[in-house]
């Protein structure tokens, strides 16, 4: 797992801005009387009802997540939650997981995980714990180590042995990275079931253009017998206007042969397309399927569509089809989702999501389409509470504006933040490869006339302000 992926798991629950709109207090929410009315939330939840304050400067952390399950009519009863314990320094944490059906009379233990965090903010060891009655038995222990520029260098997995009271290997991961700080390798280890030694398994490694763009991706397994890797399979990947195109190839004894592929097209300013081909009885490409994504001005999917080919009737059928739909602060509403029937798309079921002030989401819902009575029917709802932890912190939260959007040569970052710190950025592409990063101050642009026209993702920090946003690139 790289390093930015345990960052977004382990800090996910804190956000940097705004005030909660919470009027549940935790006493009520640790006790097993939580219920949660079906129509206390509107199927259409108007945005001028959860906005944004940006310039209250708080911290608030996530106490728990409570689901709801529809089991009368009219009303639904708290069935799952999940709790957040923080220490003092806020250098560890404990992340439980309870569950209570309508036949039980309390709640009941599930899973734990306890976290430690290191001065760099990184997860150094994870404790998972499995729930048994009201006791927790210790299962497995993750343990994280970091190089010196904080990129994970080795991930090891141990299982705990109740019996003999101790750790035994289960596997492990070695990352290694290019010159520039890419990730350009991973090897996975197993343990041995008889002496719990570590052997190796599988062997990973990317390869990178000159834009930080992966262009190939290759997998092998090790050979015990004779102490060698064998080609597995690999993917090239080539870029045109900002959108990838990948190869499958296997390996055979003959060498790599050709196994699947898929051509990305940009189809207009806010459109992508992709056909994907199987490469049949080496002779020739078919059809395999096909895929539209839509994005609005501020570069979020609006829209994606999948087909897949039927090789014997010669047609498209539909597969997936999502609509997500944004207020005007660019937070995620709903998510709606179509099923294919019958040669056409219907309404199957969709995700709806309320936010309060500090643009924190503190419930959704998922519903179901009854297409006879041509209604959504409420099934699992969730509700986020929230604690104020401002005594310790120190962070400006200031403005970010990002300029110009569309951009040509040069692209502005404005914090509006009064003192002088570095703002050290990286810049994605639409696939997720890095493709530019560096540090400028305050008052300098960023030179992005070499990067190819098209969308792309910019993560930028300033002191302890992290801002991650999109931007075009004509």
């Amino acid at each position: 797992m790289k390093t930015t992926s345990i960052l977004v798991i382990l800090i996910g629950f804190i956000a940097f801005t705004g005030v909660c709109q919470s009027s549940r207090s935790l006493e009520k929410l640790t006790s097993t009387q939580i219920e949660d009315s079906r129509f206390q939330w509107p199927d259409d939840l108007q945005n001028g009802n959860f906005l944004n304050n940006r310039e209250i400067r708080d911290l608030w952390i996530t106490d728990s997540v409570v689901t709801f399950g529809l089991t009368l009519e009219t009303d639904s009863v708290a069935y799952y939650k999940s709790i957040y314990k923080f220490n003092e320094n806020y250098k560890s944490f404990e992340y439980i997981t309870l569950s209570k059906f309508p036949a039980d009379d309390r709640w009941k233990n599930v899973n734990k995980q306890v976290l430690t965090i290191n001065e760099n903010n990184l997860c150094t060891q994870s404790l998972q714990y499995q729930g048994d009655n009201q006791e927790w038995l210790l299962r497995e222990k993750t343990e994280y180590n970091y190089n010196s520029d904080n990129k994970t260098d080795t991930l090891v997995k141990y299982n705990w042995d109740a019996e003999n009271a101790i750790w035994l290997n289960s596997t492990k991961i070695e990352f290694s990275y290019n010159s520039q700080g890419l990730e350009n390798g991973r090897i996975y280890y197993f343990a041995d079931y008889d002496t719990h030694n570590w052997k190796k398994t599988r062997k990973e490694e990317l390869a990178y253009n000159e834009l930080n763009e992966v262009i190939e991706n290759s997998t092998m397994y090790w050979d015990t017998d004779n102490n060698t890797w064998i080609n597995s399979v690999k993917t090239t990947t080539s870029y045109l206007d900002g959108i990838a195109s990948t190869v499958l190839y296997s390996w055979d004894s003959v060498g790599w042969i050709f196994n699947k592929r898929k051509d990305g097209l940009r189809v207009d300013l806010y459109t992508v397309g992709y056909k994907g081909y199987t490469f049949q009885n080496n002779l020739t490409w078919l059809f395999d399927f096909s895929e539209e994504i839509g994005y609005n001005d501020q570069g979020k999917v609006i829209s994606q569509e999948n087909y897949v080919f039927d090789k014997v009737d010669s047609l498209w059928t539909g597969r997936t089809k999502i609509y997500n739909n944004y207020n005007d602060l660019g937070q995620l509403l709903s998510v709606i989702h179509y099923d294919w029937r019958i040669g056409g798309w219907l309404l199957y079921y969709k995700d709806q999501f309320a936010y309060n002030e500090q643009g924190l989401v503190f419930y959704n819902c998922t519903y179901s389409w009854v297409s006879s009575e041509n209604r959504w029917n409420k099934n699992v709802s969730s509700t986020s509470f929230f604690t104020n932890v401002s005594s310790i912190n120190n962070i400006d939260y200031s403005i970010v504006q990002i300029y110009p959007n569309p951009c040509t040569n040069q692209l502005s970052l404005d914090f509006d933040i009064a003192n002088a710190n570095p703002i050290n950025y990286q810049i994605f592409s639409p696939s997720g490869s890095m493709v530019k990063a560096g540090t400028v101050n305050s008052t300098q642009s960023i030179s992005v006339e070499l990067l190819r026209t098209g969308l792309y993702l910019i993560q930028a920090q300033c002191g302890n302000r992290v801002y991650t946003g999109k931007f075009i690139k004509n």
